[in-house]
């Protein structure tokens, strides 16, 4: 076999010219052909090659699919070297249908994170590989193309929004379809249609709606599997039709027992998934569900090829979709028995096989289902190196099914204007029914529609999508409405539906196609007559590029809307709601920004006292978002940080719906999920704000996890309490509830302090969480009692050193490039631990740290490593950034006569925790704490996704919120009286953590009210007996029975220490306030830390 990098030809394949390896710039450029193959594709070319400077154009044939590129020699290393080049651009047809076809490669060359690695393709694992290969056509220039995928489907995703997958069902079930249900194997015939598929059987038919699809995919792609029994609704047809018609697609398999249960072919399954959803045991690497003679099914794992390792037992290896697969049994000669029996049964009682292989990482990749076709017996060593006999099944992988789903075509749809009146048409109506004369079996749902005006003033006037399959359909009452001549499209008629995507005002004229060297050749421009022609895949490049330019788009920042369910009917509906109160019109009516400012003057009551600055404000954002035209692009963004989506804006653009008194704009989502960025605060109070293009593209090819996360506290705790216990770290019966409250904290804002006697736990609950959000991701840092200033966190700039271009360089201390580490990955929370933070004056070293997190003003030095490693600002860019809102800072305390006491301004900025050791705590398993293994993804940043909201608390308020808030507002007025009150901050982190914390699964008042007592009241208290006495006494009474009255003689009483008849209502706070009126008493002196 003929090999060169990573380009090569196995020998005796007729026909083929070369085969290369996929490489990153095969899905962005082109490749290099190196000089060992240019002698095939000179015999492909009947003998020729392009002469040194010159290309010539190659056309790539796909099936019936055509695209264009261009071989281009030029010199490389002087002018007698010749150097071939395969040449396309990485927005080109053939560029787009490598990421489309060969979606592994693409995710993980380009988009994944081997996207910066440079190492050669060749390096990449045999199994992983993927390949284009190039045949001769007989025709110079003209190859035809074959694509070589890796084994693994499982690596199939599923479409990220349900509009793709019912695409994809359009495409698999054509009219008339005959499928058999999954348990019974009853006939039915099924139809897909836009709006639903009809249904067929002996007992009758029925339409089952879009939308008990749309429900029973998002179910099943939040869980990953899914039981029939637990589909959405509760029709006749939904235990049996909608699971049959879902497993058609591709990336979806099922099994019918123990009960029926459809999963996607890329989730990840767990032991127990696999034991659960299958009915097998949790050992053995081949797992039988059922008896013989009565097998129901068999599931065996793998670690094939790509983790072989030479000291086990088992060589398991592919060959194409085939695996070879030996049986079970670890020494000595294997058995026909159990697991290998039941292998071998399938070939004649045909039972199902499914496989997985086993991931190094843990968990269960599916492969997909096996036939097992020949069961061989080899020699082959055993555990102990002894040789011994095995049985190797040839199994070859049935399903997932590889169905080819077409990628969309593009057609031009002509008008005469004597006969309908299509501008018209597409500047007022969303949908528009289109006559189909030609091509009725070939237009498509998700096709491209180009609308053309015929006569003198002929052009291209619309852009659309297809909606529905052409069929036969009556007259279409609304787009009646622009026939001139009806006699033409009366009566029953094959149409089509077409969303109006653009209207082009002005239109792009004839004249520009006729003197475009690829437009001039499209069929409407040769024909003429006809009403649907077909552009070749050059022509819809060329066409969509022609549309792009001819009215260049916009780019927008846009806030999401807040609400959850705002945001699901955004995605559902194709539309984005605004979060905008006034004016409660629509805006299409006004015709000027001083009758919208107008508007909203009327709106703007009593209620909201708006300020005429901010009307004039509000009114130039309402007529941006008013003039929005279709083509226009949307960065769609949540909070200062989270962009959660791409779209381009649709005909008409703006829309005001009625039903719902809300503003809204017509969008073709191109991308949702959740990407964290840098802050940018004016999002929170801004709508809409000019963005560029590099901006939107940057959010599209950004390497970074775009899914969103799990933004669940109490599946957080949940996670970070268990693996606690794992660890050996164990609170006794206050486990969890130190957990919830510890991990509310941090959620509620960004400092923790935790004090306590020393060996508590304080230290290694932080290292722990540490763990779990990343071991990378987390710094322990002991604090020095010679901290006298912000250096030994924020470095400074030594003045003795300068580099070779002037720049001077900077100390930077552990902290900082910690700091500064956690600013350039700001996906994923960075936790910092201050450990014996009292150690030194709190206020001198760390005041700028307070000020910088409150203020959100830059106060870090904006620094990089040049080539020599020296620390020095960044080039080109601004000298100081924020602190990262994904850096977390906790502190320990201990107090004894070497620390130094808080101030209450650093109080007011933490939430302070004291440990304390309970004599039941002190059990006889107690265990050095061990290291955590770190958290699923998807929790960690979905603590970071809640943690950074700011407004998270108004749209998840606690059910209790509003008692909450009366009972702070008494604490506040009986702190009051003894001048130690809290300001708006204290009160407004109480609210937020009341929020926090019921999230995190805490369900009652008291407890969320004794928590914030205890953190942010009674840490504020220090002082002497005069001073502290009379307050004590009040919100020792308060925390007994939630009861103040200024004056009161029980009151001025009450004495904390004394027996009471019954448990203090704020338990944990009444205990700290008697200790502290103990220690009053004793010392005349109190405060929080002991």
């Amino acid at each position: 076999m003929k090999v060169a990098f990573s380009w090569s030809k196995p020998e005796g394949v007729p026909g083929l010219i070369a085969r290369k390896q996929v490489d990153k710039s095969l899905f962005l450029e082109g490749s290099h052909i190196p000089k060992e193959f240019h002698v095939d594709f000179a015999q492909a070319n009947g003998g020729h090659l392009p002469d040194l400077g010159e290309s010539r154009e190659v056309t790539l044939h796909y099936g019936d699919a055509q695209f264009q590129a261009r071989l281009v020699c030029k010199s490389r290393h002087g002018p007698d070297s010749r150097d071939l080049n395969l040449q396309y651009g990485p927005r080109s047809a053939f560029a787009r249908f490598l990421q489309d076809r060969l979606p592994y490669s693409y995710r993980r060359l380009v988009l994944g994170a081997d996207a910066s690695d440079d190492s050669p393709a060749e390096d990449m694992p045999e199994d992983e590989r993927e390949y284009v290969e190039f045949y001769e056509t007989g025709q110079p220039y003209h190859y035809t193309v074959r694509l070589v995928a890796r084994t693994d489907l499982g690596e199939l995703l599923p479409p990220d929004n349900f509009e793709t997958v019912w695409s994809h069902l359009g495409q698999l079930i054509q009219a008339g379809t005959v499928l058999c249900t999954l348990s019974k194997g009853m006939a039915n015939s099924v139809s897909w249609g836009a709006d639903g598929i009809q249904v067929t059987t002996e007992r009758g038919s029925e339409l089952i709606a879009k939308t008990a699809f749309e429900a029973a995919w998002h179910a099943l792609m939040q869980r990953g599997i899914l039981a029939a029994d637990e589909f959405p609704g509760t029709d006749r047809y939904r235990s049996t039709a909608v699971p049959t018609i879902l497993a058609q697609l591709p990336y979806v398999d099922y099994t019918t027992y123990p009960r029926l249960t459809l999963f996607l072919t890329s989730h990840r399954f767990t032991n127990a998934e696999l034991a659960e959803t299958f009915k097998v045991g949790t050992q053995r690497g081949i797992r039988v569900a059922g008896r013989s003679p009565d097998t129901k099914l068999v599931v065996f794992t793998t670690d094939a090829s790509s983790h072989y390792r030479a000291d086990h037992p088992y060589r398991d290896y592919w060959k194409g979709d085939t695996l070879f697969y030996t049986g079970e049994g670890l020494v000595d000669d294997q058995e026909m028995t159990y697991g290998n029996l039941a292998l071998k049964n399938s070939m004649s009682a045909g039972f199902p096989v499914y496989g997985f292989q086993r991931l190094p990482e843990g968990g269960f990749a599916y492969l997909g289902r096996f036939r097992v076709n020949a069961v061989h017996e080899q020699q082959q060593p055993d555990k102990t190196g002894r040789p011994r006999r095995v049985y190797v099944f040839e199994m070859l992988r049935v399903r997932p099914q590889t169905v080819p789903i077409s990628q969309p075509r593009a057609w031009v749809f002509q008008a005469n204007p004597q006969y309908f009146r299509l501008s018209a048409a597409l500047s007022e109506l969303q949908e528009i029914v289109f006559l189909v004369n030609q091509f009725r079996t070939d237009i498509r749902i998700g096709d491209r529609v180009y609308f053309w005006e015929a006569g003198p003033e002929a052009g291209l006037v619309g852009v659309g999508t297809v909606l529905a399959e052409p069929k036969e359909m009556p007259d279409n009452q609304e787009s009646s409405r622009y026939y001139v001549d009806k006699s033409k499209f009366e009566g029953e008629k094959v149409r089509t539906t077409v969303r109006v995507d653009r209207f082009l005002s002005p239109p792009i004229p004839r004249a520009v196609f006729l003197n475009h060297p690829v437009l001039r050749d499209m069929t409407v421009l040769t024909a003429r007559i006809g009403t649907n022609f077909r552009l070749t895949p050059q022509q819809a490049e060329a066409i969509a590029q022609l549309v792009e330019g001819s009215v260049p788009p916009r780019f927008f920042r846009v806030s999401a809307p807040q609400r959850p369910e705002d945001w699901v009917m955004c995605r559902e509906k194709g539309f984005l709601l605004l979060d905008v109160k006034m004016p409660r019109t629509d805006l299409t009516t006004l015709a000027s920004l001083s009758d919208i400012t107008a508007a909203l003057a009327r709106d703007a009551d009593e209620t909201y006292r708006v300020h005429s600055v901010h009307l004039e404000t509000e009114a130039r954002t309402l007529e941006t978002i008013k003039n929005l035209r279709p083509g226009d692009r949307l960065v769609v963004t949540r909070g200062a940080s989270t962009v959660v989506g791409l779209a381009e804006v649709r005909q008409p653009g703006y829309i005001w719906l009625a039903d719902q008194a809300r503003h809204a704009i017509y969008v073709s989502w191109q991308w949702t999920g959740w990407l964290r960025t840098t802050r940018h605060p004016e999002w929170l109070t801004t709508l809409i704000t000019p963005a560029t293009q590099e901006a939107y593209h940057e959010v599209g090819q950004s390497p970074a996890p775009k899914t969103e996360p799990t933004a669940d506290l109490a599946a957080v705790t949940q996670s970070f309490s268990s693996a606690l216990r794992l660890s050996g770290i164990h609170f006794g019966s206050r486990h969890d509830r130190v957990v919830r409250a510890f991990v509310a904290a941090l959620s509620t804002k960004r400092l923790v302090i935790l004090t306590g006697l020393s060996g508590s736990g304080k230290t290694q609950i932080a290292l722990r969480f540490g763990d779990w959000l990343g071991k990378e991701r987390r710094m322990v840092v002991p604090v020095r009692p010679d901290w006298t200033g912000p250096d030994y966190l924020f470095g400074y700039e030594d003045a003795l050193k300068v580099t070779d271009d002037g720049r001077r360089t900077w100390y930077v201390p552990p902290v900082l490039e910690f700091m500064l580490r956690a600013a350039r990955d700001p996906h994923f929370p960075y936790l910092l631990i201050l450990d014996e933070m009292n150690l030194a004056h709190v206020e001198r070293y760390f005041a700028d740290f307070l000020s910088g997190v409150e203020s959100g003003e830059p106060c870090l030095p904006n620094l990089a490593q040049d080539a020599k490693g020296n620390w020095v600002i960044r080039e080109g860019e601004v000298e100081r950034i924020p602190i990262p809102e994904n850096l977390f800072v906790v502190g320990t305390v201990n107090v004894d006569e070497t620390t130094y006491m808080f101030s209450p301004k650093v109080l007011d900025r933490a939430n302070t925790f004291e440990f304390r050791v309970e004599t039941e705590d002190l059990q006889i398993d107690l265990r050095k704490p061990a290291p955590l293994p770190p958290g699923d993804e998807n929790l960690v940043r979905g603590f970071l996704a809640v943690a950074t909201d700011d407004d998270w608390q108004l749209i998840h308020p606690a059910p209790w919120r509003d008692e909450f808030a009366a009972y702070f507002r008494t604490v506040h007025r009986l702190l009051s009286d003894s001048d130690f009150e809290f300001g708006h901050r204290v009160f407004y982190e109480a609210l937020r953590y009341a929020s926090m914390l019921a999230a995190t699964g805490n369900t009652t008042l008291q407890e969320a009210l004794d928590q914030q007592i205890y953190q942010k009241v009674l840490p504020r208290l220090h002082g002497s007996r005069r001073r502290l006495e009379p307050l004590l006494r009040a919100l020792g009474r308060f925390c007994y029975d939630l009861s103040y009255e200024p004056g009161d003689t029980a009151t001025a009483n009450f004495d904390p220490e004394a027996p009471q008849e019954r448990m203090p209502q704020l338990a944990q706070s009444y205990h700290k306030v008697r200790r502290m009126f103990r220690s009053l008493r004793v010392n005349q002196f109190t405060s929080f830390t002991e």
